[in-house]
């Protein structure tokens, strides 16, 4: 099996000195209570000053990432988890189909929690979200997935994790800009935080057991699904060449394959070579990006194709 590839302190120095809580002497008409009204509400912006100042200092708690997942948003794009950082990550299933619109979410932007059984919310923006679904569970705004309710990926880690959300571009990912809105293509990663490495640990080993069976069965539905749909097969090397109308305006020709940039090219026509011995049996989605020198997309193909290299 092949990996495919988140004592109570001293007074502060500021409230000694003049401001000391020497007794005022009596005077008349209630200047007494007015002075000290002014000594309280000094005395009370510095002490907030303080608590400022402290709250600028002291570190936030840290956060330890226990899993990730990369999620591609296409059909037939790969449902992956990570236990490495996204050094590697191993594919556990596929989206069958997209969302057939978005739903409202009151969420902070660029996060995620688990909502029912076999159901994540994930937020993209201050008002919109997406699901992640897994397969049998009717969402019209997830992304469906053959994944079973029982995958690891659904499972409750309990209320002490939280998540957020990412964009993934190349092999970066990185927050999502709050008023992003959803793609066709976008490869998305929602990383899985507990809050110290003693909490991280049992999540991150749950997840490292249950991953080579899961990815098993993944890549068993991915051929199944693959031959029913009568997809192009590719074993050992695919040589793909590329041409396109106008090759005078394309500065650049990206090829990805489930959204791993595997090519790149500034000359027309040109031709990638893929080893598909590389990568598990099942279906892949292979796409090919033109842009122009304005980073404007001049063309886009997207092919499904059946790798089967016996291997699996």
């Amino acid at each position: 099996m092949r990996d495919t590839s988140f004592k109570t302190s001293p007074p502060s120095p500021l409230l000694r000195g003049e401001g000391s809580c020497a007794p005022f002497p009596r005077r008349e008409g209630g200047q007494e209570v007015r002075s000290h009204l002014l000594l309280n509400r000094s005395l009370f912006a510095r002490v907030l000053v303080c608590v400022l100042l402290l709250c600028m200092v002291l570190p936030l708690p840290a956060q330890v990432e226990a899993f990730r997942v990369r999620i591609v948003l296409l059909p037939a794009g790969t449902i992956g988890i990570s236990v490495d950082g996204g050094a590697h990550f191993t594919t556990i299933g596929r989206v069958t189909t997209l969302p057939q619109r978005l739903g409202d979410s009151r969420l902070p932007a660029r996060t995620a929690v688990i909502q029912d059984k076999g159901l994540w919310v994930i937020q993209h923006n201050e008002t919109q979200s997406v699901g992640l679904a897994a397969d049998g569970v009717q969402s019209s705004t997830a992304l469906r997935t053959d994944i079973p309710v029982g995958s690891v990926l659904f499972r409750d880690f309990g209320t002490k994790i939280s998540a957020r959300l990412m964009l993934q571009e190349g092999q970066v990912a990185y927050s999502m800009p709050p008023s992003y809105r959803y793609k066709l293509g976008d490869v998305w990663v929602l990383q899985v935080l507990a809050e110290d490495d003693a909490s991280a640990l049992p999540i991150r080993e749950a997840v490292t057991t249950a991953l080579p069976k899961e990815s098993l069965e993944a890549v068993q539905r991915s051929i199944q699904r693959g031959e029913k749909a009568n997809l192009p097969v590719v074993n050992g090397t695919l040589n793909l060449e590329v041409t396109a109308r106008y090759a005078e305006t394309v500065k650049f020709v990206f090829f990805t394959v489930d959204g791993y940039l595997v090519g790149t090219s500034n000359v027309l026509p040109t031709i990638f070579r893929w080893d598909s011995t590389q990568v598990a049996d099942g279906e892949y989605v292979l796409e090919v990006r033109a842009m122009d020198k304005d980073e404007r997309e001049v063309a886009l193909v997207r092919k499904r194709i059946l790798v089967r290299n016996g291997a699996h």
